[in-house]
């Protein structure tokens, strides 16, 4: 895993931009805490990397953005590529957003646009340090509609609740020379903030996402039109699972992929990590539309084109009554399960990088239950006495759209370096990276009934991921 520079500190991959040019996916990020540059990486497969030249810097003082560079847009116009980004300058310590603009040829060369930025408007909008001290208008990202472009910014209304301003602000230009704001698209008078909101389509649906900063949720409404009216869709909206955030939707070789990044719920990645802060890009993660429109989240069909030739994996756990059970086999590190799971007892699930006495990691589901859990349990000493003791996380929790029944589930395990993610019902429902330990058996465990997988065992090539 790289990307973010070490140092002697602990930055970490900010938000993100992604944009396809001849069939190569580009990838445009902050780096945290400083927000001095935006990083660019590319690839040919949509899940390893390489770094290419770094693309912004912040500017010289007195510029537009002297004291920090924030969340960026990229789209190509009139055969030029158009980088729209978020300046903070010092003047205001940093206090006010405004939208500023650089252009390329190539993608690898940008040069800023001196003296040009969008900036908030009080008509509709918070445009003074008065109540909060600050003004948001940031996170640009432009889609074309008609005959012009239509820019996306996380804003706050000039009125209503204080608590509750978060809205999705905007302003249109045709040739990114003029530029009008224009009222709020979207202003749900529910949150803080709506960050790095983004418009697209997919068949005869409009869909609006944006990231939920009080509780860090990836979340999704619904539309016939660009402009709205926008619903919450008949899954409750949430897009990604829990940690993903940020996120950036882009149509690639007939999918809809979803990239964003990955913060693990402790804050910090359990191996020893170059950036150790916890937050990584992980693999996308497709966008399925549903009959009534919504999206599910899919398992990224690319994962392919790193698997080698699969091998039967038959497993059984057959527990007495009250009595806990595993069966496994040995596996190597970076493999994906593809196969059916009939779940007998109440609770049950898969067991991986398991070694005898020494606990693993462990996927619980429960007949009834929507509910899904990664919990990693291992074995360690008590630091006071020295005696055998454990540790035990909960690393992840997702929710299914329908609760388990009694008949056999679809599932597929996917396990690439610290990355897993784990479908059921074709619905990713747990996503995140976790490594303190990366190998041991795979299988299955339950209480109280038997567990039966049957399934096709690839080996995986690791992907070079970014973090």
């Amino acid at each position: 895993m790289f990307g973010a520079p070490a140092g002697m500190g602990s930055p970490e991959v900010g938000d993100i931009e992604v944009l396809v040019h001849e069939d190569r996916l580009h990838l445009f990020h902050l780096t945290l805490p400083n927000h001095d540059l935006v990083q660019h990486a590319v690839s040919d497969d949509g899940l390893t990397w390489t770094q290419v030249a770094h693309a912004l810097r912040v500017g010289d003082p007195g510029e537009v953005d002297d004291d920090q560079i924030w969340t960026m847009g990229v789209c190509s116009h009139d055969g030029r590529f158009v980088m729209l980004y978020t300046a903070l300058s010092r003047a205001e310590n940093g206090m006010v957003q405004r939208v500023a603009f650089a252009e390329s040829d190539d993608l690898m060369t940008w040069s800023k646009r001196p003296g040009v930025v969008v900036e908030s408007d009080a008509r509709w909008y918070e445009a003074a340090r008065v109540d909060g001290n600050n003004v948001s208008w940031r996170d640009p990202k432009p889609i074309f509609l008609d005959d012009s472009w239509l820019v996306l910014v996380s804003a706050r209304s000039g009125d209503g609740d204080f608590l509750r301003r978060g809205a999705v602000g905007g302003f249109v230009t045709r040739d990114f020379q003029r530029f009008e704001v224009v009222p709020p698209l979207f202003t749900p008078g529910q949150f803080w903030y709506l960050e790095c909101p983004q418009v697209f389509r997919i068949g005869d649906w409009w869909y609006l996402t944006a990231g939920v900063m009080e509780d860090l949720s990836q979340r999704y409404w619904i539309s016939r039109s660009a402009q709205g009216p926008w619903h919450v869709p008949s899954d409750g909206g949430r897009l990604a699972p829990r940690g993903h955030y940020a996120a950036k939707v882009v149509d690639w070789r007939d999918a809809t992929l979803l990239y964003c990044w990955h913060q693990v719920p402790t804050g910090r990645l359990d191996w020893d990590a170059r950036n150790p802060t916890g937050r990584a890009v992980p693999a996308p993660i497709e966008l399925v539309q549903q009959t009534d429109g919504s999206l599910e989240a899919a398992s990224f069909s690319g994962w392919g084109a790193l698997a080698s030739p699969g091998r039967d994996f038959t497993v059984r756990a057959e527990p007495a009554a009250g009595v806990y059970s595993t069966a496994t086999q040995e596996v190597g590190t970076n493999f994906r399960l593809k196969g059916r799971l009939t779940l007998g007892p109440v609770s049950g699930g898969i067991v991986l990088r398991q070694k005898s006495n020494s606990g693993g990691y462990f996927i619980e589901m429960t007949k009834g239950s929507t509910v899904v859990q990664l919990r990693k349990t291992l074995a360690t000493r008590d630091v006071v006495r020295g005696r055998p003791w454990f540790t035990s996380t909960v690393l992840q929790q997702g929710e299914l759209r329908l609760p388990l029944a009694d008949e056999a589930i679809a599932i597929n395990l996917t396990i690439n370096g610290p990355y897993v993610e784990f479908s059921v019902n074709d619905q990713v429902v747990l996503a995140t990276f976790t490594a303190e330990r990366t190998d041991g058996e795979l299988g299955v465990w339950s209480q109280g009934g038997p567990v039966e997988c049957v399934a096709t065992i690839e080996s995986l090539t690791e992907a070079g991921g970014w973090s």
